[in-house]
């Protein structure tokens, strides 16, 4: 009897979080897909400095990269020329399909799930030189940093072909569901897009298995 396939996942995690926090709050959506993909977590490799964003100055209080300065921080929504540490996260992941890898997929949360819809452009543009088959994008958007605006302004029309599956809240109250639904339709080639009624969060519920599964389906 054939052994059904299992994907070997690397999951980035959103601002403010790192790899255990991450890996907490996805424990009923990985329990859902437990004999389908092998979930793998790293941290970002910037601490956010103590201030607004971390006021205990906790060192499990990570940033892919930040949009502003004087402390460096990071929002969703901020238009900025600013950036520092991107390069160094593209690295970490870099690093992490070296000596970690290979991987099918990568899943990104938030923050995380930006940084993923970057890495597929580079990969679209040949600038990624790792291969995966898939991308899962929870509460995902479209960075508005300037160096990432271009990067999109590059398809000039074209539309990433990796196959997606974009998961979004519809009471998402941190990014805004219409930010994901866009990145999803404006970017990729035919995304599969779950929404879900809760916020921002990675729905565990059992009723969402099947699309889930429907989505891996495409990608064996």
């Amino acid at each position: 009897m054939t052994q059904p396939l299992v994907y070997k996942v690397l999951c980035l995690h959103g601002y403010r979080q790192d790899a255990k926090a991450f890996k907490t709050k996805t424990g009923g959506f990985r329990k859902v897909l437990k004999n389908k993909i092998e979930f793998v977590f790293i941290d970002a490799p910037h601490i956010i400095n103590q201030g607004e964003q971390n006021p205990e100055g906790d060192d499990s209080c990570l940033s892919w990269w930040f949009s502003g300065e004087n402390p460096d921080y990071f929002s969703s929504k901020h238009v900025s020329d600013y950036v520092k540490g991107f390069d160094e996260s593209i690295q970490k992941v870099n690093e992490a399909f070296i000596n970690m890898g290979p991987f099918d997929g990568i899943l990104g949360f938030s923050q995380g799930g930006s940084l993923v819809a970057l890495i597929c452009l580079l990969k679209h543009f040949g600038e990624f030189e790792h291969d995966f088959k898939f991308a899962i994008l929870s509460s995902a958007f479209k960075s508005l940093t300037s160096s990432h605006v271009a990067l999109f302004n590059r398809l000039n029309g074209d539309k990433i072909e990796i196959p997606t599956l974009h998961i979004i809240g519809q009471n998402d109250q941190v990014v805004e569901h219409s930010r994901s639904e866009s990145l999803a339709n404006e970017y990729f080639n035919n995304p599969t897009i779950v929404l879900h009624p809760g916020g921002h969060t990675v729905p565990s519920q059992t009723s969402f298995r099947d699309k889930y599964l429907d989505f891996l389906s495409l990608v064996e």
